[in-house]
């Protein structure tokens, strides 16, 4: 089935790696959406193994390519937003399964975010500027663990290369969480069928009640230029 009919006045439901929502809670729904590292988790601590459409960026598609490869009976779609990975990912399936494996790419309204736009977020604007789903429920966000909304954002995080990301401390290399916040807020004011549940509402609340002062990194000291130790004759 082409991806436009797959999705289009569809009910769709963004989980990211959220894992305390059993079966019986998504049935309500045509399309589970998860991200990245939702395979990584251990199925015993999984309420819900279903998996419709899974988006990854570079990271994930390059370095657990075998996760995907392992999972990909349970999976309608693969979404990935880097091209290189997109063909990596291709290339260890089968040929029937290649066609779930898609590139893709938000439009130019993700310039609103200053740097590294969540997977949620680059997800949000490749749904709005493509397809017409009749609702697109947001239940979770990149880095939704748990429940417990005060752990909303996890340090730890569980994949590795997120490991010393701390998105509320305002790491400047990582995300940029107030622009991917003003984003979200933006669209689900904007677009009728993007809704949000209570606990993403919550941490949209606890994102802005955490700020961390971001401390002024001290400019490196320039290196001066080694000096010759032989002299040259003249």
């Amino acid at each position: 089935m082409p991806l436009k009919e797959y999705i289009n006045n569809k009910k769709i439901i963004f989980c990211g790696p959220l894992f305390d929502k059993d079966d019986k809670y998504l049935e309500a729904y045509d399309i589970v959406v998860r991200t990245n590292n939702f395979f990584s988790i251990e199925p015993e601590l999984r309420n819900s193994s279903r998996c419709n459409i899974l988006i990854c960026n570079s990271i994930f598609s390059k370095r657990y390519t075998h996760k995907i490869v392992e999972n990909i009976d349970h999976i309608n779609y693969v979404l990935c937003s880097s091209p290189s990975g997109t063909i990596k990912i291709r290339d260890s399936l089968y040929s029937a399964d290649k066609k779930k494996v898609h590139f893709f790419s938000g439009g130019i309204d993700l310039r609103l975010i200053k740097r590294h736009p969540f997977g949620l977020m680059q997800f949000l604007s490749y749904i709005i500027n493509n397809y017409e789903p009749s609702l697109l429920y947001i239940d979770g966000i990149d880095f939704y663990m748990t429940k417990d909304v005060d752990k909303f954002w996890l340090k730890g995080y569980a994949i590795k290369e997120s490991g010393n990301c701390n998105v509320l401390g305002r790491d400047k290399t990582k995300h940029d969480l107030e622009s991917n916040k003003h984003y979200l807020q933006r669209i689900i004011s904007k677009v009728p069928y993007v809704k949000i549940s209570e606990m993403v509402e919550k941490a949209l609340q606890v994102i802005e009640e955490k700020k961390v002062e971001i401390k002024p990194t001290k400019p490196k000291k320039k290196k001066k230029p080694a000096k010759n130790k032989f002299k040259i004759p003249d």
